[in-house]
């Protein structure tokens, strides 16, 4: 008996041994990407992580706040691990790409070991993290420095999980609900998730454990004892969007849409969405080519479209699946919930997504897909006796599965390794991206290829018309003055200051084109012109105008 035991634990240290080493290979590649994008915001320019005197800040203000900028993500413990990798190695992009890899590799670690208490074997609990670890689809949360916070929750979610596991029968649950708070001060879903899957896995294993003998009076029980051992979690989510409705409510914390429009305004839209895009994810995950960000979706104002009908025919299965599973194979039940579940909670559907879809939305529901998926090739290998020949074949699928899969990954950190490479990616799929043709032509810029950033630039501008976005009007204007155009970059900043006086980053560069043009007089009025309709801007104003006054003093001297 002890030798058997001994075995099963080497064979389990062997499994967590090959888990850490695919993580790294798949993921080495990644370590030298540059930071970009959001990076900026949150790391390069926050001045908040870079001093600790700014801590307190970490808990009352937004994750860009100490870049000067406003957004509704309430995210301290990404502010506390990014000033720590601040601490240790500065701005080495190496660094910070090694957190995300290893914090990748840890849910990977403690979703195997949830997995394995679960099903008591190793190969099931191995290939389901094992996929979840080295898919292509997790690059978005793992090779991008700014995607920390889906790896990160997880961890907490499934040290919370493994926590209840480990003493579900006993009283206590502080400890569960401090690693809910630390999942909830990482990623906003974690309200929804966390206590979501604590219940679906309770559900399943109170299934699985009164298969023979369920009736209304013991669910009935069942129910009323978790609420009593775990209301202190309702309690806290409860308080934590209070929070984020008054005290922490930044921008809109329940809309990260910045105006509106119909897919944030009518529930009925978002859900014919998700109906439409829901089994592209089911595609994404099998079949992971043309991955992309910013990808193009519109939106679904009918039920009765065919996409959306697909997805209905699609999602109606799974429930239908759900149902029979509970009684029947109530862990797959677990797995196939908890994939639906992690995945409706960043559908639009319960509250307003950044975003209609995105890679990283399938970060946490691949561990349950996965883990579902497995057992149910267990179950149709024990019901149909396949021999060993059967599961040599099965093996080597799964083998060269996974290289398949990790040579995507490898392929697809390449991609996030530099601006240029992910904004051209992106731009083969979606020409109609403002934001991407302005952040391509910074990044062409910041290496000085200035022709390609203004075209990048113009681009941008095309796509706008309105003059709703005025960044990539200001960037062109100073890729302008780095060719020397002083007067077209001068009429540009002019024609930006017009439409709004309050964006104060022209102001600069265009009074160093009136002091170097000695363009005083005309100067002087335009910023009075500006005054008058900016009152509020007076006093960066008025400092402007009395500099070209004192400039144009000097030059009559």
């Amino acid at each position: 008996m002890l030798e058997k035991t001994n075995w099963f634990k080497n064979q389990k240290r062997l499994a967590m041994t090959i888990l850490i080493i695919g993580g790294g290979v798949v993921y080495f590649n990644a370590l030298f990407g540059q930071l970009f994008w959001d990076d900026y915001d949150g790391i390069v320019n926050n001045i908040y992580i870079k001093d600790w005197s700014y801590w307190r800040h970490y808990f009352t203000d937004n994750l860009i706040a100490g870049a000067g900028l406003q957004s509704n993500y309430w995210r301290p413990m990404l502010l506390l691990i990014f000033s720590l990798g601040w601490k240790i190695w500065g701005l080495w992009p190496v660094g910070f790409h090694l957190i995300n890899i290893v914090i990748h590799i840890l849910a990977g670690g403690l979703l195997f070991q949830l997995l394995y208490l679960l099903t008591k074997k190793t190969w099931l609990a191995f290939f389901s993290t094992l996929f979840f670890i080295v898919h292509p689809l997790q690059t978005e949360a793992v090779s991008y420095v700014s995607g920390l916070a889906d790896p990160l929750s997880v961890v907490f979610i499934f040290s919370g999980l493994l926590v209840h596991l480990k003493n579900r029968h006993k009283q206590s649950s502080w400890l569960v609900a401090i690693f809910f708070i630390l999942a909830l001060m990482t990623k906003e879903k974690s309200v929804l998730l966390f206590p979501a899957l604590l219940s679906l896995l309770e559900t399943s294993l109170f299934f699985q454990e009164n298969i023979q003998e369920i009736s209304f009076r013991k669910i009935q029980i069942f129910l009323k004892k978790l609420f009593l051992r775990y209301w202190p979690l309702l309690a806290i989510g409860v308080f934590y969007l209070l929070l984020r409705a008054t005290s922490l409510n930044f921008q809109n914390t329940f809309n990260l849409y910045d105006s509106p429009n119909l897919y944030a305004d009518h529930l009925s839209i978002r859900i014919w969405t998700f109906f439409k895009i829901f089994p592209q994810y089911l595609g994404l995950i099998f079949w992971p080519f043309n991955l992309h960000m910013e990808r193009l979706v519109a939106i679904e104002q009918s039920p009765f479209s065919l996409p959306v009908l697909v997805g209905l025919i699609f999602l109606s299965l799974i429930f239908i699946r759900l149902f029979f599973l509970i009684k029947s194979h109530p862990l797959a039940f677990f797995g196939l919930s908890w994939f639906l579940f992690a995945l409706l909670a960043s559908s639009g559907i319960p509250a307003v997504s950044a975003g209609i879809m995105y890679e990283h939305y399938l970060y946490l529901p691949l561990g349950g897909f996965f883990f579902w998926l497995a057992l149910e090739i267990e179950n149709l290998i024990l019901k149909n006796h396949f021999g060993n020949q059967a599961k040599r074949i099965g093996f080597i699928f799964l083998f060269f599965y996974t290289l398949f899969l990790g040579f995507l990954t490898i392929q697809r950190n390449r991609v996030w390794k530099t601006p240029i490479a992910l904004y051209e990616n992106i731009l083969k799929y979606n020409q109609t991206s403002l934001r991407v043709w302005n952040n391509l032509g910074m990044a062409y810029a910041d290496i000085g290829q200035t022709e390609k950033a203004i075209l990048a630039y113009q681009k941008a501008i095309e796509l706008d018309p309105e003059k709703q976005s005025l960044p990539p009007r200001h960037n062109l204007a100073n890729a302008l003055v780095e060719m020397g155009k002083k007067k077209e970059a001068k009429k540009l900043y002019q024609e930006i200051l017009l439409t709004d006086p309050k964006f104060i980053f022209s102001y600069t560069p265009l009074l160093k084109i009136l002091i170097e043009e000695k363009e005083f007089s005309s100067g002087i009025n335009f910023f009075q012109i500006l005054r008058q309709k900016a009152p509020e801007k007076h006093w960066e104003i008025d400092a402007i105008i009395e500099e070209l006054r004192q400039r144009e003093k000097i030059s009559h001297e």
